[in-house]
């Protein structure tokens, strides 16, 4: 007797929960990641530079419907999105870096290092469906902002410089000050320019070439072949 076969679905591994690096942790209670890795690896740095809290938020949005299985968490994603445009990479090679680099995984919100794949590669089709221009603008402010802001942060904390260092405590309390600034106002915008107006639709992936194919079920291919027939029959037997 055969086992009951099940469709293959597309693979929605276990990711972590996103937590917000500004969350304080108590000392000696630090991830694996915060223990070992090293400060010095661009993924290390390049995570630091980065408002997580608001670009999340902001893809969060997104998601309007509390049903079913929760989405796969905003920071490994737009982190995987970050790491394929940066290396150049392909989808599947994207998602085989992530598994292979504990940094990258660092990067990507995780506390220790896993085997499993963040997701699967073909979900990137519907990653770039969903990321459209506005919000991919929205993020790009979101990230100068922070960046403008904690340049001056760091102008500023020079000047005093017989003023003992800021605490674990006053930088978190920056940063908040920093998110609700960056929330309230935006990048002076520029005039648009006149663009001509799109026309037809641009398919991004080449796995989704359409194809003009008719299902042997359709009742279309009768009523072409009944046609065909009385066409047939009026040209060989005219009245």
């Amino acid at each position: 007797m055969q086992g009951n076969r099940t469709k293959g679905t597309k693979k929605r591994a276990s990711t972590p929960i996103y937590v917000s690096p500004n969350q304080l942790i108590l000392e000696g209670f630090e991830s694996p990641f915060d223990q070992k890795l090293s400060k010095d690896n661009r993924w290390v740095k390049l995570s630091k530079v980065i408002a997580w809290d608001n670009i999340v938020s902001c893809y969060d949005k997104l998601f309007t419907c509390i049903e079913g299985r929760p989405p796969i968490s905003g920071r490994v994603v737009l982190g995987c999105v970050i790491i394929k445009h940066l290396l150049n990479l392909t989808d599947r090679e994207t998602i085989e870096q992530v598994r292979e680099n504990m940094f990258m995984q660092y990067f990507l919100g995780y506390s220790s290092f896993t085997n499993e794949a963040s997701f699967s590669a073909s979900l990137f089709v519907e990653i770039r469906e969903r990321l459209n221009l506005d919000i991919l603008s929205r993020i790009n402010e979101i990230i100068v902002l922070h960046n403008i802001r904690h340049d001056d942060i760091i102008k500023e904390s020079s000047k005093g410089k017989d003023e003992p260092p800021p605490s674990k405590e006053q930088n978190v309390d920056l940063v908040d000050k920093e998110q609700e600034q960056g929330q309230k106002t935006a990048l002076p915008q520029k005039q648009p320019l006149q663009q001509p107006k799109p026309k037809g639709k641009l398919l991004m992936d080449a796995t989704v070439a359409p194809q003009n194919i008719t299902f042997p079920t359709d009742l279309k291919l009768l009523d072409a072949a009944r046609v065909k027939s009385e066409e047939l029959i009026d040209k060989l037997y005219k009245p």
